[in-house]
């Protein structure tokens, strides 16, 4: 009795500090998962990264396809993205401009350079886990304590700025998995807005199935698995993996990132 007493004594007096504490705040989940995959300051001082893609997709109804892309990432704001697709298109942001060209040609409709930001965000977000959560806009909130594929995690709200991607179906509150063990990054997943679900209501969810060491220490995805999920979270039986090489080119590379006409502007004065 003497026991319990001087228990419940301590208890009393040990006042707040002794009742359990809650989820930790959204930028020290941010902050652990950033050092679980290298640190924010490595990763940028990789410079400019060369990132192989190939994917291999079924969609629900079977279908098969597959396709390949070269993305240019510049690591120390991720500002500066190129992508390479088929068909000799080039879509590409340099700060705030987006640009694009098909067989060398410049596309200079007018919402070219809104849909050039909206679609590289949308391709390479996803594989650029944790530090595309760094990106300008982006923010995390209300984390809870949950299980992901059989793992402890904190879940965390992901939000975006208005057109961040170029699909109204992923326009909406992501969901970030974290293991709570370690802060890596298990996966990300969404619905999609109840707007938009009369015409799309499958959503998607992204898995790390594979990392490599990139420079000294930074981990990266070069393997990653999308399942296609129902409004409940259950598989739709679409899914992609996407493979992914990664060579450091690290010199920054303005004929990557720049419009061709600010290029040429100034290749013309340097001449």
């Amino acid at each position: 009795m003497k026991f319990v007493a001087a228990m419940l004594t301590l208890a009393l007096f040990a006042g707040p500090a002794a009742v359990q504490a809650g989820p930790p705040d959204p930028e020290a989940i941010l902050a652990g998962a950033l050092e679980a995959a290298g640190g924010l300051e490595s990763f940028r001082q990789l410079g400019v990264i060369e990132m192989a893609l190939s994917q291999e997709e079924t969609l629900s109804s079977g279908k098969q396809r597959n396709s390949q892309a070269t993305a240019y990432v510049d690591a120390r704001s991720l500002n500066d993205l190129c992508l390479e697709l088929p068909g000799d298109i080039v879509v590409a942001r340099n700060r705030d401009l987006g640009w694009a060209t098909r067989n060398g040609e410049i596309d200079d409709r007018p919402q070219t350079g809104r849909m050039a930001k909206g679609t590289l965000n949308q391709r390479l977000f996803p594989i650029l886990l944790p530090f595309s959560l760094t990106m300008d806009g982006v923010t995390l909130s209300d984390p809870v304590e949950t299980n992901f594929e059989g793992e402890a995690v904190w879940r965390v709200a992901v939000n975006f700025p208005e057109h961040f991607f170029v699909a109204p179906s992923m326009t909406t509150t992501w969901y970030l998995h974290v293991r709570r063990s370690d802060h890596q990054v298990l996966g990300i997943e969404f619905l999609p807005p109840p707007e938009v679900r009369a015409v799309r209501s499958e959503g998607v969810r992204y898995r790390t199935l594979k990392r490599a060491t990139l420079g000294s220490s930074i981990q990266l995805p070069v393997q990653m698995l999308l399942d296609g999920i129902d409004l409940n979270g259950a598989p739709t039986g679409h899914v992609r993996v996407t493979k992914m090489r990664l060579t450091i080119r690290g010199l920054y590379e303005p004929a990557l990132f720049l419009h061709p006409m600010q290029l040429e502007e100034i290749e013309g004065s340097m001449d």
